[in-house]
C-alpha cells in the first residue's frame, strides 16, 4: 500500500507544483500587456505523463530541471520499483510475494445469489500481476481529475480444488445443479484493462489530501477455462468450460457499475487513510526533495524471488 500511496502522492504533487508555481489562467506578454487575459483552453490544464519518454528524452527539447520532469520521473521510478519488487513481496508490510502469488491451501465459502459453495483450493498459483503497462495517465489541473488506463497482458490461475457447490438455476434453466468432487483449474484472463478516473482534494495548509468520485471500468479481452475433474474430460466438461468463459466475459461486460462500486468501497477508504496528514506543501517537499533535477537512478535493493515450493 505504501508503494501505491507514493505513486499517487507523486501524481498529486505534480498538480500542486503546477498550481503553486504557474499562473494557469493568465499570461503576461511584457508590462504593457500584463492585464490581457489568455483565452480559455482546457488542454492548457491537462498533463499527459504517458507522452514523455523518460528513458530516451531529448535534453535539447525537454528541460530535465523542470519540476514536472523531476516529479514525473520519480513516479515512473516508483512504478518500476513496484514491478521489480512484486516477486519478493513487501514483508515489512506483511505482503507476501505477488508475482506469482502462491498459497498451499485456501478455504473459502460463497453464499451469494444462486450459488452456495464451499471450496478448498490447494497448490494455488496466481501469476501475471506484475506484467502491466500504463496505457494512459493524465492529470487535469482545472477539473482536478486523474484519468488512468492499466493493461494486464495475462493473468493466470492454476490450482487444485475440492468443491461442494449448489447452483439454483431453476428460474433460468428449470433445474438445480450440484457439483461435488475434486480436480484442477487452469484459468487465464487476457488483456485485462482497468481504466477510469478519480478526483482529488488538495489542501494547501489545513486538512489532508483525499480522493473521491472514483470510477473504474473493467474490460477483458478473453478468458480461457480448463477445469477438469468434476465432469470428466468429455463433451460435458468442454461445455462447462465454455459456459464458464462466457459467464466471466458477460459478467464483466454486464456489471460495470457493480464492479466499479465494489472496487471503490474497498480501495478509496484505504488510499485516503494512507494519504492522511499530507497537504500540497508536504507533497512537494517529499517528492522533489528540493532537487534541481532527477538524481542518477539508484538501483533498488535487488529482489531475489523465493525458490519454487516443493509442490510446484
Amino acid at each position: 500500500m505504501k508503494a501505491v500511496a507514493i505513486i499517487l502522492l507523486g501524481l498529486l504533487a505534480i498538480c500542486s507544483a503546477q498550481d503553486l508555481n504557474n499562473d494557469v489562467l493568465y499570461e503576461s506578454e511584457g508590462m504593457a500587456d500584463s492585464s490581457e487575459q489568455k483565452p480559455f483552453n482546457m488542454e492548457d490544464y491537462e498533463i499527459d505523463i504517458t507522452d514523455v519518454d523518460f528513458e530516451n528524452f531529448d535534453e535539447e527539447v525537454f528541460d530535465p530541471s523542470s519540476r514536472l520532469f523531476v516529479i514525473s520521473w520519480k513516479v515512473r521510478h516508483e512504478l518500476r520499483k513496484l514491478q521489480k519488487q512484486m516477486p519478493c513481496g513487501f514483508p515489512q508490510y506483511g505482503i507476501p510475494p505477488l508475482a506469482p502469488l502462491r498459497k498451499e491451501d485456501l478455504v473459502f465459502a460463497v453464499h451469494k445469489g444462486f450459488v452456495d459453495s464451499l471450496d478448498d483450493l490447494h497448490h494455488f498459483i496466481l501469476s501475471g500481476l506484475n506484467d502491466f503497462k500504463i496505457q494512459k495517465l493524465t492529470i487535469n489541473l482545472f477539473t482536478k481529475r486523474i484519468k488512468y488506463n492499466f493493461n494486464f497482458k495475462k493473468i493466470a490461475l492454476r490450482t487444485g480444488f475440492d468443491t461442494d457447490t449448489f447452483a439454483d438455476l431453476m428460474s433460468t434453466y428449470g433445474l438445480d445443479v450440484r457439483f461435488e468432487g475434486e480436480g484442477d483449474i487452469d484459468f487465464v484472463l487476457k488483456n485485462l484493462a482497468l481504466s477510469g478516473s478519480f478526483k482529488y482534494k488538495l489542501p494547501i495548509l489545513f486538512g489532508s489530501i483525499k480522493i473521491y468520485d472514483f470510477y473504474c471500468l473493467v474490460s477483458l479481452g478473453s478468458a480461457e477455462s480448463d477445469i477438469s475433474g468434476i465432469l470428466g474430460s468429455g463433451n460435458m466438461n468442454r461445455m462447462m468450460n465454455s459456459y464458464i468463459e462466457d459467464f466471466v466475459m458477460h459478467g464483466i461486460a454486464d456489471n460495470h457499475k457493480l464492479i466499479s462500486d465494489t472496487i471503490e468501497e474497498n480501495v478509496v477508504p484505504r488510499v485516503n487513510k494512507a494519504l492522511k496528514g499530507y497537504n500540497a506543501w508536504d507533497l512537494i517537499a517529499m517528492i522533489t526533495g528540493g532537487s534541481d533535477g532527477p538524481e542518477p537512478e539508484e538501483e533498488p535493493s535487488k529482489c531475489v524471488a523465493p525458490p519454487p515450493l516443493p509442490w510446484e
